[in-house]
């Protein structure tokens, strides 16, 4: 009996410990989306821009030789 009760709150402990990491996990990975830059070059002037991740899910795409092509405007 003291065994069932020890290994039923070892269960409790871990499913908290486990949505504790989930939750942290979606913070850190929402912040860096926001904070990564990736640099772009437009295929017309050949100049370079920065977007963050976030922004660059928000665009459209298309698969041409197996590499997304990103449809965004060029800022110049």
């Amino acid at each position: 009996m003291l065994i069932n009760q020890i290994a039923s709150v070892l269960r409790i402990i871990a499913f908290i410990n486990l949505f504790g990491w989930m939750l942290y996990l979606g913070v850190v990975m929402n912040a860096q989306s926001k904070a990564v830059k990736v640099w772009l070059k437009c295929r017309h002037c050949g100049q370079e821009f920065s977007k963050t991740k976030r922004e660059i899910e928000k665009f459209q795409y298309q698969l041409v030789d197996n590499q997304l092509a990103y449809q965004c405007e060029c800022p110049h």
